[in-house]
C-alpha cells in the first residue's frame, strides 16, 4: 500500500515554528508543551469504524525535561492532545512521554494506556491495530520492531478498549500544550500506511476484483460474464441512461428473452439499443466495441441478435449498420468501409 502524502495534511498553526512535513515525514525540534502545532487529515466522518491496522516508523532524539508528542492519534476534534482530553473528547493515540512510547485511549477524557520502555535516537516500527472483535469494546494493540519489514518484535503493547467510537481525523503530529515551557521534545512519525484500498473510478484491464473497492466490478463485464448481465445493466445505465425514446424497452424485453442463455455480451448488446435508441454513431461505436472484446464464438447467435435489432429499429444509424453487416458461415463482420458510420478513432471504453 502507498503511503500517505503529508504534503496534503492540513497544518496548524501556518506556518507551523517548530515542525517540519514532507512526503513521507512530519518531525519536531524541541517542541515545548506550552503550544499547539498539528499535522492532521481530515478523512470524513465516521472514516476509522470497525477494525483498521496502520503501519508507521518513529523515533524520539533528543529530551529537554519531560517532554510529550503524539506522533499517530485518530479523533474526532482538532485540538492538542490536552485539549482534546479537557473537552470531555475520545482519541486513540501513540505518543513519546520523554523517551517510552505509549498507546492510549481516551473516552470521554478517562485514560487507558499501555507503554514500552524505548530508546532516544532509535527507529521503531509499530503496527498499530484496533480489533473490535475482543473484548467487548474491542482491542487496541500496538506491535513495536526493530527492523522495517516487522520480523523483530521487541513488545506488544495492548489496552482494552471501553467504548466503541468511529473517529474522522488522522493526526501524524498532534503537540499537548499544558503550559511547561521548558520541557520539550523531538520526534518524527514517517512512513504512514493506513493500509487503504482506494476505489477505482475507471475501466479496469485486469481482474474484476480489484476493479472498485465495493459494487459491481466494471472489469469483469468483458472477460468473463456467464451469469444474466445485472452488471450490464447497470454499466449500461450508467452510461447512457436518460435516452429512451422509442419502443427500446419491450424489444430489449423480447430479445433478452429469445436470444439470452447465460452470455453476458447479449445480454450487454441488448440492454445497450433499449438504453438509447437514438441512431448515433456512438451507438454503433458502443455495440462495435463490444463485439470486438467479447465475442469468443458467439458469432453466430450475435449475428441472429443483430438481425432481429435491425429489422424493427427505424432510426437511420442502424440503417447505415444494417447495410454494413456480413455474415459468412458462424462468424460475424463488418467490412473495413464503413459509409456513414463513424467509429472512434481510439477504443471506447466501457
Amino acid at each position: 500500500m502507498p503511503t500517505e502524502d503529508l504534503t496534503t495534511y492540513t497544518i496548524s498553526p501556518d506556518p507551523l515554528v517548530y515542525t517540519t512535513v514532507t512526503t513521507d515525514r512530519s518531525s519536531v525540534a524541541l517542541l515545548p508543551r506550552s503550544v499547539d502545532e498539528l499535522v492532521y487529515s481530515d478523512k470524513g466522518a465516521n472514516h476509522f469504524d470497525g477494525d483498521y491496522e496502520h503501519l508507521l516508523d518513529v523515533l524520539a532524539d533528543a529530551l529537554e525535561g519531560t517532554g510529550i508528542c503524539f506522533a499517530w492519534a485518530l479523533t474526532n476534534l482538532v485540538d492538542d492532545a490536552k485539549g482534546i482530553r479537557d473537552a470531555s473528547g475520545d482519541y486513540n493515540g501513540l505518543f513519546f512521554l520523554s523517551d517510552d512510547i505509549y498507546i492510549e485511549e481516551c473516552n470521554n477524557g478517562s485514560l487507558t494506556y499501555d507503554s514500552y520502555n524505548s530508546s532516544l535516537d532509535t527507529t521503531y516500527y509499530l503496527k498499530i491495530k484496533r480489533d473490535e472483535g475482543v473484548g467487548t469494546y474491542g482491542t487496541l494493540y500496538c506491535y513495536v520492531y526493530s527492523d522495517a519489514e516487522r520480523t523483530t518484535l521487541l513488545d506488544t503493547l495492548t489496552v482494552t478498549l471501553t467504548e466503541k467510537q468511529d473517529f474522522r481525523y488522522v493526526y501524524v503530529t498532534q503537540s499537548f500544550n499544558d503550559g511547561y515551557a521548558d520541557h520539550k521534545i523531538t520526534v518524527y512519525c514517517e512512513n504512514l500506511d493506513l493500509k487503504e484500498v482506494t476505489a477505482k473510478t475507471s475501466s479496469d484491464t485486469g481482474s474484476g476484483a480489484d476493479a472498485k473497492k465495493t459494487g459491481e466490478p466494471l472489469a469483469t463485464l468483458f472477460k468473463a460474464e456467464a451469469g444474466s448481465g445485472a452488471g450490464a445493466s447497470s454499466l449500461v445505465a450508467a452510461i447512457i441512461g436518460t435516452g429512451e425514446t422509442g419502443l427500446g424497452l419491450e424489444f430489449a424485453s423480447k430479445v433478452f428473452s429469445a436470444f439470452d442463455s447465460g452470455s453476458g455480451v447479449e445480454v450487454v448488446i441488448a440492454r445497450l439499443l433499449a438504453a438509447s435508441e437514438i441512431g448515433s454513431s456512438v451507438e454503433v461505436a458502443l455495440l462495435i466495441t463490444v463485439l470486438s472484446s467479447g465475442d469468443g464464438g458467439l458469432g453466430s447467435d450475435l449475428g441472429t441478435l443483430l438481425k432481429a435489432i435491425l429489422a424493427v429499429d427505424e432510426s437511420s444509424g442502424f440503417d447505415a449498420l444494417r447495410a454494413l453487416i456480413e455474415t459468412t458461415g458462424t462468424d460475424m463482420r463488418l467490412p473495413a468501409g464503413l459509409g456513414q458510420v463513424r467509429i472512434p478513432s481510439k477504443e471506447v471504453n466501457l
